[in-house]
């Protein structure tokens, strides 16, 4: 299967790793590839120029590298990686673990505490 901008799909790649910026997106695959869309200005996208994608479009990393971790900003991004050598992949609980969801801002919550 192929996107509109060619990028070929791969039904069983997944998305592990997710980080938004105010109008860009950068994403790591389950085995460490790097992906990145919305609005490029300022190089944010990685890609090399300024233009924006609206698609997931692959970063280049240097051979053997991986992605472990990913943050967005404003104007910036930043994406940690790691040798593939000892990169394992993402452990397949990373997002098992139940998060416990409750309002922000009410006593107890730890917001107020000093």
């Amino acid at each position: 299967m192929v996107s509109p901008d060619g990028w070929n799909i791969r039904p069983k790649r997944r998305f592990a790793l997710i980080a938004c910026g105010a109008a860009h997106t950068l994403a790591s695959t389950d085995d460490g590839s790097l992906f990145a869309w919305g609005e490029g200005s300022g190089g944010r996208l990685g890609l090399g120029d300024e233009r924006g994608r609206w698609m997931p479009t692959h970063v280049s990393l240097p051979d053997d590298w991986a992605t472990v971790s990913l943050a967005c900003g404003l104007w910036h991004s930043a994406v940690v990686v790691q040798h593939k050598r000892s990169f394992r992949g993402y452990p397949k609980d990373l997002f098992a673990e139940k998060l416990e969801h409750r309002p922000l801002g009410r006593e107890g919550d730890g917001l107020d505490d000093e």
